[in-house]
């Protein structure tokens, strides 16, 4: 079974070789990033890469620097394939495998959508059912909700710093953060650039007291380029796209080194958005599928009224509970049938009086007589 399965990747992997889109393919992702962690067959037609070589609490976006540029948020990666996963691709935190890159083609300054409040603001990785659309933004094709451990939250005062993951909460506190939190995204097109806005730069500004330079991004088309402007960073960001010269190096590769499956993966491979370049038809979103509202812990039905998941409404008359069914299944509550008035024939229990005997009788009498007449021994002694 795994032979055969490696033999369909392999076959899939080849069909990625003419595949490109803004300058970058497949084959060029692999022979990169191949040095840096493994690549992992999850299915026939769903290649994907784990790093190696990173903490066990690790999270994409977390080391290295937030910097704002002409094109919005930008990540600014300190990791040597920070260049492809952080500005391509979507991340997928799988029960298994732990943290996963699903390989996209298409370049942004960041992939992340916002939380924030009036003390914190985070981010966390775009999951591979999120995609861009021109004159939306971002559109996912499934009811999602990223948990609130894989988000990373700062105070605003530390937003830019060049250290930032130093200042990310704990964990531990997430949950509490997270339930405080306003949910945004804000991504757009101009002139042929996506650009993430994220959190306004000058509410974060306000929150924290501090001005936010715009720093130009420089690009670079070869890799050898890119490093050594990394090594000597300043002020100034470098980043890497590679051109067709460059990718031409990388055009033909003889052997795949892929690693098989066992089988067992949380993601939902039906509604991955962002595998075709059109997008497979995901652009309009079915009218009965129920619409996200991010706010915190909340989902928002067809029916308009928002019910929290901590707190669920003790009592609910019939048609509310038909409303709000559809998160857990289509069908529509059946009301029962009342029984049909027919007479019942009860049989009846005959009961006999039972006459109390005559020495109770005489004993009752004898005890009422005696409470009524006073005894002559106290009638005396009153006198």
């Amino acid at each position: 079974m795994k032979k055969t399965g490696l033999l369909l990747a392999a076959i899939f992997l080849a069909s990625f070789i003419n595949i490109k889109a803004g300058n970058i393919s497949f084959n060029y992702f692999y022979s990169t990033l191949s040095p840096h962690g493994e690549w992992i067959s999850l299915d026939y037609d769903l290649v994907v890469w784990r790093p190696n070589s990173v903490h066990y609490d690790w999270k994409p976006y977390s080391v290295g620097r937030w910097a704002w540029t002409n094109e919005g948020w930008y990540w600014d990666s300190y990791e040597p394939f920070g260049w492809a996963v952080y500005h391509y691709g979507r991340w997928h935190y799988d029960d298994y495998y732990g943290w996963v890159w699903v390989p996209d083609y298409e370049w942004a300054p960041s992939w992340v959508e916002w939380r924030y409040n009036d003390n914190y603001l985070g981010w966390a990785p775009l999951p591979p059912y999120a995609y861009f659309r021109t004159g939306i933004g971002i559109s996912f094709s499934t009811n999602w909700n990223q948990h609130h451990r894989h988000w990373s939250f700062v105070s605003y005062d530390n937003f830019c710093h060049n250290n930032v993951n130093i200042y990310i909460v704990n964990n531990s506190n997430n949950y509490r953060i997270f339930n405080t939190t306003k949910y945004r995204t804000n991504y757009y097109a101009d002139g042929g650039r996506i650009i993430n806005r994220g959190i306004d730069k000058d509410y974060i500004e306000n929150r924290s007291g501090r001005s936010i330079k715009r720093t130009d991004i420089s690009r670079v088309s070869d890799y050898n380029s890119y490093e050594k402007n990394t090594k000597s960073r300043g002020g100034k960001i470098t980043t890497f796209r590679p051109d067709d010269k460059e990718i031409s190096r990388y055009r033909e590769i003889e052997k795949y080194n892929v690693k098989s499956s066992d089988g067992k993966n949380s993601l939902q491979k039906d509604k991955i958005a962002i595998r075709s370049k059109d997008r497979g038809g995901l652009d309009k979103q079915g009218n009965n599928e129920p619409k996200v509202n991010r706010e915190a812990n909340t989902v928002r039905t067809p029916s308009t009224k928002i019910y929290d998941r901590r707190e669920e409404p003790k009592t609910r008359t019939k048609k509310e509970y038909s409303t709000t069914r559809d998160k857990y299944s289509t069908e529509t509550r059946t009301e029962r049938k009342p029984i049909a008035n027919t007479e019942v024939k009860r049989p009846v229990r005959s009961v006999e009086k039972q006459t109390p005997s005559n020495s109770r009788v005489e004993s009752r009498k004898e005890t009422k007589s005696s409470r009524s007449a006073p005894s002559k021994t106290n009638t005396k002694k009153k006198r």
